[in-house]
């Protein structure tokens, strides 16, 4: 067990599937207490019976998302000295076949939802003196 970690509070976002979920694992077992959000709430509960993380599903292109799990991780755990900023989405092919209504959200996604994020949480960090941002 990592014990830099033991006791330190996270919050991941995309962590229904892929890295988010492998990484809220991680973050539980090397002993931190985990926040994890996502839209589907189904995979979260799943994950949380496993990890004992706080759940708060959401939609991270929601602006009022990142103070949520700040403000829910500062009141569960009294502390928030990590964010791991992976959720994320990706739309790609050839331009005739692109959907621009699904690049935009993709855009809202990946860079604006990305940045609140940061933005809210890095804040945070600041005052406190200390704190991680990992954007993925």
């Amino acid at each position: 067990m990592n014990t830099e970690l033991k006791g330190m509070a996270a919050v991941v976002t995309g962590a229904s599937s892929g890295i988010g979920q492998e990484t809220a694992r991680r973050l539980s077992g090397a002993g931190a207490h985990v926040v994890i959000t996502a839209r589907r709430r189904d995979r979260l509960a799943e994950l949380a019976r496993e990890t004992r993380a706080l759940v708060v599903p959401g939609d991270i292109a929601d602006p009022g998302l990142p103070k949520k799990l700040l403000v829910a991780c500062l009141k569960k755990y009294g502390r928030c000295d990590i964010l791991i900023n992976n959720a994320g989405t990706l739309e790609t092919g050839p331009i005739d076949d692109l959907d621009l209504d699904r690049v935009s959200e993709m855009v809202r996604i990946n860079v604006e939802a990305a940045f609140r994020a940061a933005y809210v949480f890095i804040r945070h960090f600041k005052k406190k003196g200390r704190g991680h941002l990992v954007n993925l």
